[in-house]
């Protein structure tokens, strides 16, 4: 799903009026997009936990469920498993592998080469 807008901050807003069905409108919004701003909604996790752990918003489950995502969509992106915070190149968290070699790299391989260059030179017929 495409995001509307680049900010979450006008339904996080609403989370925080006092009518209940303002809030509901604002969760039934933000649900779709937190993958995306997920960022932005991690700032209001305190207020979508109130309204989970009040019995009387008929939209509890749906609040939890938000918190929900905000928490695993955040650890997901700090513990470099999602592959649009990836970097080009990027295998895994602790493996890289690039198009083209770093200069350090080239340069390694360039001394290897005239090391064992050197090494077929050296060795008698």
């Amino acid at each position: 799903m495409e995001v509307a807008g680049t900010s979450a901050t006008g339904l996080i807003a609403l989370l925080e009026e006092p009518s209940a069905d303002l809030q509901a409108v604002a969760l039934q919004r933000i649900a779709p997009i937190v993958d995306q701003l997920w960022y932005q909604v991690a700032g209001a996790v305190s207020a979508l936990e109130a309204l989970h752990e009040n019995e009387a918003f008929a939209e509890r489950e749906l609040a939890a469920l938000v918190v929900s995502k905000v928490r695993e969509t955040s650890t997901r992106r700090i513990e470099g498993k999602d592959r649009s915070t990836r970097k080009r190149g990027h295998v895994d968290g602790n493996a890289r592998e690039r198009s083209h070699p770093t200069p350090r790299t080239e340069r390694s391989r360039r001394r290897k080469h005239r090391s064992n260059a050197r090494r077929r030179k050296e060795k008698p017929c």
